[in-house]
């Protein structure tokens, strides 16, 4: 399949479009199947107004251990409620590293709505930096 086939008539409008159709359809229904598992709860915790604890650059970020406990799981939640990263304002090695150890089992949406969150992003904003050291976009 290529631009020349479709200039010169051998590759029809209809067919691209069924591609198209073919390729887009799965994910528009893992979308609308992810869409119809979030409950009110998790929205209202989401849409929670919470206050922001800002912290100076030279601040330690805090200490975490045991990242296979479900107490760490907790208080890591409830700190990622008021802040984005560990140390509250920038992504840092910590940040990657326990994002990484935490099992799955870790990131329930529903129990631990803020972790999850957080986690999805801290692993996939790294994927995409070490992409990007890479050479790939």
């Amino acid at each position: 399949m290529t631009l020349q086939d479709y200039t010169s008539g051998d590759l029809l409008t209809g067919f691209l479009k069924k591609e198209l159709i073919d390729l887009i359809t799965p994910i528009i229904l893992d979308i609308q199947e992810k869409k119809r598992k979030i409950s009110e709860e998790v929205v209202f915790e989401y849409m929670r107004p919470r206050r922001l604890k800002w912290t100076r650059k030279d601040e330690p970020s805090p200490k975490v251990e045991g990242a296979s406990e479900p107490e760490t799981w907790d208080r890591l939640n409830e700190l990622l409620a008021d802040q984005s990263y560990l140390n509250g304002h920038k992504m840092g090695s910590e940040d990657i590293s326990m994002a990484h150890s935490l099992p799955e089992e870790a990131l329930s949406r529903s129990l631990r709505p803020h972790l999850a969150r957080w986690a999805r992003h801290v692993r996939a904003r790294a994927e995409e930096d070490k992409r990007r050291a890479n050479g790939m976009s």
